[in-house]
């Protein structure tokens, strides 16, 4: 449990805290996720068509991908937080996109660029962690040479059977759980003593 507690709990602290956001929250503006969370790359307030509001560091209004934000929208869950995979050109590794609303209305989306890298260091020994969602492996760990044999398993079928479980790949022998940043899975990945 010590290899991916601390970065696993910090990313739930934030979430946390990113659930209570609203677009007219006077006491903290979106930036305080920025300056708050040093895995946070940047932040961006957008509207329903993509459109953007607010963007921490202002800087990066050139660079952000602006019509690509909102493409891992699940239609089917507008209203829950959602995890996206932003292109590997960008400065993020994943995207964590909070619904905004106004009179209970769907009205924008608070979207936080997460360093992944910067959060599994606050892991002890993240080397013998490997790091996937269904679609990408976000930290190979010292198992860079089974990423593709790891990557092809059918982890959405595993998980929607279960959270957790073994494979072996390679006469390696894993134990996996995910993890839910709202209705998308983070999987983690360790070998079994």
């Amino acid at each position: 449990a010590k290899l991916f507690f601390s970065g696993d709990q910090e990313l739930h602290a934030m979430i946390r805290e990113l659930k209570t956001y609203e677009k007219e929250d006077s006491p903290r503006s979106a930036d305080y996720f920025y300056r708050q969370f040093e895995y946070v790359n940047w932040v961006a307030i957008s509207d329903l068509e993509g459109n953007l509001d607010s963007i921490y560091p202002a800087d990066l209004q050139k660079r952000l991908e602006k019509k690509n934000l909102l493409k891992d929208v699940q239609k089917k869950y507008p209203r829950k937080v959602q995890l996206g995979l932003p292109e590997k050109t960008s400065k993020a590794d994943i995207w964590i996109l909070k619904p905004l609303l106004k009179d209970y209305s769907l009205n924008g989306y608070i979207i936080l660029g997460i360093d992944f890298q910067s959060l599994i260091n606050y892991n002890d020994q993240p080397e013998k962690l490997l790091v996937l969602t269904p679609s990408r492996i976000l930290w190979p760990g010292r198992y860079k040479t089974l990423t593709g044999k790891i990557k092809n398993q059918n982890w959405e079928k595993k998980l929607e059977d279960s959270v957790k479980g073994n494979i072996t790949i390679t006469n390696q022998k894993f134990f996996w759980f995910a993890r839910y940043i709202g209705i998308d899975p983070i999987v983690y990945l360790m070998t079994r003593p």
